[in-house]
């Protein structure tokens, strides 16, 4: 077994990805700690609760169908200890009642995303389920009167 890959930012939302597909993972994984995120790698839900038994995290990053457990009993065993845990599923084909069937194993906030799906909808949905608001846009330059900004400097 290898060890799982950890990456760490002081200060920033510890996610715990559980993923079997390498490729997405390491994908995810690079995308948030770039965004700086503290990230963590499980392979399937067994290796991811070997993971939450040593490492704190804030929230939970899986998908449903993986090998040896699968995302649903790994969010049931751990929202069996931390009920609030939040949560953001990723799934290519989740079944409709997916949302009521998690909502039975605790409180916490979920989000569901369907795969394929953007990076921007990922950041959106942990900023959510940690209560981050996304950044509002930044609004466009104000225009400048005539005879003020660059064009006056040069004239």
């Amino acid at each position: 077994m290898t060890p799982p890959k950890v990456s760490s930012a002081n200060g920033q939302a510890r996610v715990l990805i559980a993923e079997d597909d390498a490729l997405l993972a390491e994908t995810v994984h690079d995308f948030l700690v770039q965004e700086g995120f503290v990230a963590a790698i499980a392979a399937d839900g067994q290796a991811a609760l070997q993971i939450a038994a040593d490492m704190p995290f804030d929230v939970l990053l899986t998908d449903l169908r993986m090998p040896v457990m699968d995302g649903v009993e790994l969010i049931r065993r751990l929202r069996s200890e931390r009920p609030t845990l939040p949560v953001v599923v990723m799934s290519g084909n989740a079944p409709a009642d997916l949302n009521e069937t998690l909502r039975h194993y605790g409180s916490g906030p979920l989000v569901i995303l369907r795969k394929p799906m953007r990076v921007g909808q990922l950041l959106q949905a942990l900023q959510q389920t940690l209560g981050n608001p996304p950044a509002p846009p930044t609004p466009p330059p104000a225009s400048m009167p005539p005879g003020q900004g660059p064009q006056a400097a040069a004239g």
